[in-house]
């Protein structure tokens, strides 16, 4: 077995050590994700405080409102509208994340495919 990504090697360097930092709930029907991961909510907030979107305070809120929730409910719209940060940072995050949010386990599973890929064609 080989590790690929950023969420193994996050497991790997002792970053990760629990699977709740990486569950997700899918629709049976669809398989479209019902919810998101807390690696992928930490790094978009942490890119969000680093952009000036949210202040340290509104980070530590909202990662807090994160960890508590249930990982099937976990998605950006309940943890925004669970959070006690002004509307207007709510709004700004909301702008941010849609125009610049990443699903680390969905980049993951690209080089994943990437690397199987490069495995079958060097035979």
């Amino acid at each position: 077995m080989v590790g690929v990504g950023r969420i193994f090697r996050s497991y790997l360097d002792g970053e990760i050590e629990s699977d709740d930092d990486v569950a997700v709930a899918f629709n049976p029907d669809t398989l479209e994700p019902l919810s998101d991961s807390l690696v992928s909510i930490e790094f978009n907030l942490k890119r969000a405080l680093m952009r000036g979107v949210i202040r340290e305070d509104d980070f530590r809120e909202l990662m807090n409102t994160a960890k508590n929730l249930f990982y099937p409910l976990r998605n950006y719209r309940r943890i925004l509208h669970e959070s006690g940060i002004p509307d207007d940072t709510k709004e700004s995050l909301r702008s941010f994340l849609e125009s610049e949010g990443r699903d680390l386990k969905r980049e993951d599973a690209l080089e994943v495919i990437r690397h199987i890929k490069k495995l079958a064609s060097t035979g």
